[in-house]
């Protein structure tokens, strides 16, 4: 969540984390201190997914984006970024391709999520659908930037031109969320 926190402060400066944390209703400041510098967020606990998920709404509606994908990629750069620890990034390219990190999407769910389910699954050598199912704290934008998330990740794993999808969603009635990713090798 820490990634988030800063891409707030980014758009709206350091007020910002301030002006959401008040907004939020007091279980889902659980964690989170607001005189301390980024909210105090600590990389190893655990927070509200409607914490993570007012940071996000709240840092789109300050950076306006005009490009929506352009944004979502920045955005997944920002959280992959500083969530991939850049001493095991060469470890990471010898072990993962592209299949293997489609293959792990549901291990890496639970490692960020303690509701719902996400997975994948391969349609061809150079695509997938992901879907994320019974997410009681499902948000459109968090919802996106979950799905362009995996923009990094295959770039990581060695993909090139990654492409993102959205084929359906629970805010538009839809049983899940589904997205189609695919990239050249």
């Amino acid at each position: 969540m820490g990634p988030i926190a800063a891409w707030l402060a980014q758009a709206g400066g350091p007020d910002s984390l301030r002006e959401v944390y008040d907004r939020l209703q007091s279980a889902e400041r659980a964690g989170l201190r607001p005189d301390a510098d980024n909210l105090g967020i600590d990389p190893r606990s655990w927070y509200a997914t409607a914490a993570a998920t007012a940071m996000v709404v709240e840092a789109e509606r300050r950076h306006a984006p005009d490009n929506r994908d352009a944004y979502l990629r920045l955005l997944a750069e920002r959280i992959m970024r500083d969530g991939i620890n850049v001493f095991h990034r060469a470890l990471f390219r010898l072990f993962v391709s592209p299949r293997a990190a489609v293959e792990n999407i549901a291990t890496a769910w639970e490692r960020y999520y303690n509701e719902g389910r996400g997975f994948a699954e391969m349609q061809s050598e150079t695509s997938c659908h992901s879907v994320f199912a019974e997410w009681r704290g499902h948000h459109p934008p968090i919802c996106e930037s979950t799905a362009y998330c995996g923009v990094p990740i295959l770039r990581l794993a060695g993909a090139r031109e990654v492409i993102v999808r959205r084929q359906q969603c629970v805010a538009d009635g839809a049983p899940d969320c589904r997205w189609e990713l695919s990239w050249q090798e």
